[in-house]
Parts: C-alpha cells; structure tokens; sequence
C-alpha cells in the first residue's frame, strides 16, 4: 500500500460508475485496459450491484483499477462524485459501464487537450451499436461549438464520450447532486462558461443503444433536467449567477411532471422511434400504441408528432452510415403504425417530402449541389406544397449556376 501511495500521479484518471452492468461491463473495461496510452488509473464505482458485477471487477487483475464498492445505491451522480474525490489524474475521462472506448481513445483526446490548453473539455464523435455489439453507423459532427449547442435542450452528446481537465472541476465544482439525470450537461455548462469545450470529428467511443435500459418515465426526466440546466446557465450567462429559488422550483416542477400523461405519451414515443433505428419493429409497434394509451390526445397533435418523427430520423438515423438511414427509418415506422394510429398513414408522404428539404439545406451548405437538386426533386415529388416555397428553389436555381459556371471553367481549361 505504501508503494502505491508513493507512485506519481497518473495523466489521466478514468471514472465509471456501474449499477447492475454485469451483461456489458466486461467489454467496457477491458477497452480502457487495452489502450494505447496507459498513463492512467481506472476508477470503478460499484454502485451497490447485486448482480454479478461485482464479482466480475474482482477478476481483474490490473494495478491501474481502483474499486471503490457502495454500501447501498447512491445514483449516478453521487457515485461519480466519489470517483472525482480519488482521481489525481490532470485529466479525467468518463466511460459508462455499457460502452468501449476504442483503442487510441485516451491518446487522442490527450494529445488534444494537451495542445490547446484554453479548452477544458473535448468529447468525440461516437460509433453506435445494438446490443450485441453489431455496429450501426457513425455519428455526424453538425457543429464544434460544444458550448452554444448544448443550449438547445434537444442537442444530446454522450457522457462515455467526455475528457475534461481536473482543473476545471475544481474551478467550477462537481456534478450537482441535485441533479439525478443531465448531471453531466450541467457540468459541461458550468466548465464552458470558463474554457473551450470542443467535438472531435473523430469517433473514439462504441456506445450501445438498448431501449431496456432506460424507461419512458426516464425520458421525461432526463429533458426536464436538461431543460433546467440550460435555464440556470442562461441565467448566469445573463447575471453572473443563477436566480435563487430557480434550482429547488425546477426540481419541484420536475416531480409534478412525472404524473402527466402528455410527458410519459412523448416519452413513450422517442422510444418507440429508438426501437424502430434498432430494427425491432414489434417493440416499435408496441411502444406507439402504450404511447397512444397513455396520451390519446398525442393524435390530435399529428403535426407535431410527425415533426418529432422526422427530426428523430433526421438527427439519430441520418447519422448511422448515411442520410439513406433517415429514408429507412421513417418508411420502417410508418409501415408498423399499431392500429391506434393508423391516422397518421396519410402523413408518410408528408413526412419523407420534409426528411429529404432538410436534407437538402444541409446539402446546400456543405457544397453538394447535385445531391441537394436530387435531394429537392425527392423532397417535392412526396409533398406537391414544396413547390410553393420560394427558398428551395432559390436554392436549386443557385447550384444550377453554380453548375453552369464551373463548366464554363472546364471547357476553357480544354482549350
């Protein structure tokens, strides 16, 4: 004990809290032990487990681990707050017990923030995979303004993804542990208020998708608490400090919330998608018609419903491989509607009409003009009332030209 007392302190220190993860918890630390860079400490939070888990930690024999075992379950945030208390890493990487960083994960994401010392955090792109490890795509980097995106509440990044300076925890304070979800934005926002954060193009973490993991009551609180960690950071952005009361009257208005049938509907709806990006359409069917149960008026709001269908598929499935992975996505949901919303049938045409716009505006913006023309004739051809919007064709005659002149340019380079 003396002689690990008296060992320097490593670069980084690894954090992960796990509370019955004995089905994915062998991957997810063996992914940290095989890391290129091995200048760390892997800190372990036994979160109270009365699976196998922890049985499974103590089979590894690796000086680095350090477990550290919950008399009983503390949550998520209480228990990474005790893993921050033991690092004496520079850097403190996250990873959740059901995710595998890839190999050069930590070398990577070291190099960066040894480099550009005014940043305080970087995370990474992510590759998403099922259950069973089988991979689905890759996640799209839209913007590197980490800070400014996680102000719209609908922005998700992945906490496994996430290494940050030790220095700025200090700086800025622990997760709040009046936070039980979105502990890690808020965090994140109060670190960003004081040094750059910033997203790697680069994929370093596998994180798995399983529905079962998280219910729809769940779903509720997680935006809730996203949406109070936003309100309190804009309130500081404004003021310098957060309003009193805000915290303790968000946290009340939250636990009122988890009675409402409309939230759990909406909740029950962001599965039922979740399932249909997974491939299992039986759950997909199942899950829509519990969210029909439990919020009838859900139909009554068919616009907005598709609108959420759409963006779901624009924001999750267009990522995995391609933007075709929004096309299948939304013709896969609509064609397993449980009877109770057999109403929104008539909306599919409307719905890939709006898919293939968004696709062309971002299209447009990254300078692919012919799959912007492709993707405006697709877009028209399932909704006729595009036709009537001025910007798309302002768009479409503008690649035309863009066209035209380069051309122009080519034949005379022929001469």
């Amino acid at each position: 004990m003396k002689q690990k007392a008296c060992r320097m302190a490593p670069k980084v220190s690894v954090v992960m809290s796990v509370y019955n993860g004995a089905s994915y918890l062998p991957a997810a630390v063996e992914s940290i032990l095989g890391q290129t860079f091995s200048d760390f400490e892997f800190i372990i939070v036994d979160d109270g487990s009365t699976d196998q888990t922890s049985k499974i930690l103590q089979s590894f024999r690796d000086e680095r681990i350090v477990l550290l075992k919950n008399n009983r379950n503390l949550g998520l945030t209480k228990s990474l707050n005790r893993g921050l208390e033991r690092a004496r890493g520079e850097y403190i990487a996250r990873l959740d017990a059901d995710d595998i960083s890839l190999p050069e994960r930590l070398a990577r994401q070291v190099q960066y923030l040894d480099a550009h010392p005014e940043l305080g955090l970087v995370a990474s792109a992510v590759v998403y995979i099922d259950p069973d490890g089988n991979e689905l795509g890759v996640q799209r980097i839209r913007t590197r303004d980490f800070y400014s995106a996680l102000l719209d509440v609908d922005f998700v990044w992945e906490h496994s993804a996430t290494m940050f300076r030790t220095a700025c925890v200090q700086a800025v304070g622990p997760y709040r542990d009046e936070f039980k979800y979105m502990q890690d934005v808020d965090l994140w926002l109060r670190i960003g208020e004081k040094s750059g954060l910033m997203v790697l193009g680069e994929p370093l973490i596998k994180l798995r998708l399983h529905p079962e993991s998280i219910g729809a009551t769940v779903r509720v609180c997680q935006r809730e608490y996203g949406l109070l960690a936003v309100r309190l950071a804009k309130q500081r952005k404004l003021g310098g400090e957060e309003c009193p009361g805000t915290l303790l009257s968000g946290l009340n208005d939250i636990g009122r919330l988890m009675a409402e049938p409309e939230a759990i509907g909406w909740a029950l709806l962001r599965t039922a998608c979740l399932y249909c990006l997974l491939g299992d359409m039986s759950k997909t069917k199942r899950t829509l018609a519990e969210a029909v149960q439990a919020y009838p008026a859900l139909l009554q709001d068919s616009e907005r419903v598709v609108g959420y269908i759409v963006y779901f598929g624009f924001d999750h499935a267009a990522m995995l491989t391609s933007r075709e992975g929004a096309i299948r996505f939304v013709r896969n949901l609509f064609a397993n509607l449980p009877s109770a919303a057999q109403s929104l049938v008539r909306f599919r045409s409307r719905a890939l009409g709006q898919l293939y716009i968004l696709s062309a505006f971002e299209s447009y913006g990254a300078g692919h003009m012919q799959l912007l023309r492709k993707e405006i004739v697709l877009g028209v051809a399932n909704d006729l009332g595009w036709l009537r919007n001025r910007g798309i064709w302002s768009m479409f005659f503008r690649s035309l030209l863009g066209f035209a002149k380069r051309r122009k340019q080519q034949c005379q380079s022929d001469l």
